[in-house]
Formats: structure tokens, sequence, C-alpha cells
């Protein structure tokens, strides 16, 4: 039974992430709408011209839902678990490691933003499992009290 709820935390905790690591992304996308008409061109052509040409506080907003996206999938991982070992909200941050870089890999990202978003994903879940745990722990102490 552990097994399976162990199973069911990373998955509810990774599903968590994907949904707000998208809904920030769409939000990103409002802010910062592609400059340019890239109507007339292809569309992976326009595809590039777009990320060519995006401020920076565009990838900085991309940035801020990987890391955000992460540290929830990683806290609700780990509050759903029994288990106090850190490792169901690891797992959720390794499967939105791997989703995420099967997104970035077909565009052309720069290389910088590739490194960095790469390295986030993991420190985040873990921070959000590290919360998690922190507060389970603090409500059992303060219920025995």
């Amino acid at each position: 039974m552990k097994t399976l709820q162990g199973i069911a935390a990373v998955f509810v905790g990774f599903m968590a992430g994907v949904t707000v690591i998208w809904l920030l992304m769409l939000f990103t996308a409002f802010l910062f709408p592609p400059a340019g008409n890239y109507a007339q061109l292809a569309p992976e052509m326009a595809r590039q011209q777009a990320i060519e040409n995006a401020p920076l506080t565009a990838f900085g907003g991309m940035l801020f839902a990987f890391a955000f996206g992460a540290f929830l999938s990683g806290f609700t991982a780990q509050k759903i678990a029994t288990s106090p070992a850190n490792w169901h909200a690891l797992v959720a941050g390794i499967l939105l490691l791997v989703v995420g870089l099967l997104f970035l890999k077909p565009y052309p990202y720069p290389t910088w933003f590739l490194l960095v978003s790469s390295l986030t994903f993991l420190p985040c879940a873990a921070l959000g499992g590290w919360v998690a745990k922190r507060k389970r722990l603090r409500n059992a102490t303060s219920v025995n009290q």
C-alpha cells in the first residue's frame, strides 16, 4: 500500500508541477508576445526568429515557471507521501527535468538558458520536498504539545 501511495504521490506532484509550469508559460507568453510579423515565414523559421528576438525578461519568466513548478511538484509529492525520506520530491523533480529537456530540445534556445533551466528543476523540487517535510514535522510537534 505504501508503494502505491508513493507512486501516486510522485504522479500527483509531477502533474501539479506540469500544470503550474504550463499556466505560467501561458502567462509569460501573454506578457511578452513575439515582436514582429512572422505570418509569412514557415513555422520553424517563425519559431526560431521569435526565440532569437525574445527579450531577456521572457526567459526570466520561463525560468520562474520552471522553478516554481518544480518547487510545487516536490512539495506536493512529499506532502502526499507518508515516508520521511525526500525521494518522492526528487523523483518528481527528475521527471520534470526529463520532460523539460524534451520540451526545450527541439527549439533553438540560447545555451545559457538550457544550462540554467536544466539546473533549476532538481534543487527546486528538493527544496519543495524539504519545506513539506518541515511543515509535517512542525504540525506533528504542535499536535503533541
